[in-house]
């Protein structure tokens, strides 16, 4: 079986979202995991945070002003 990919064993996934994936997963794990509990606090903090840092780099920060044309307005 092969992967419809381009050939390349790589990621489908933003490298800015690489951190917030390892931390999601690495959290998840420690809810399934006997004894991986007194981690999961810490785990789960981690991972917003890492989820906000990418959440906030995938906008647009450049300004944007929208003017209407005259014409249209009459």
């Amino acid at each position: 079986m092969q992967d419809a990919g381009d050939g390349m064993n790589g990621e489908d996934i933003p490298f800015r979202l690489l951190p917030s994936l390892v931390s999601g997963l690495a959290y998840l794990l420690s809810l399934k995991i006997p004894g991986g509990m007194e981690r999961t606090m810490g785990l789960k903090t981690m991972y917003e945070e890492d989820w906000q840092r990418a959440s906030e780099e995938d906008r647009e920060k450049a300004p944007v002003r929208f003017v209407p044309r005259q014409s249209f307005l009459r």
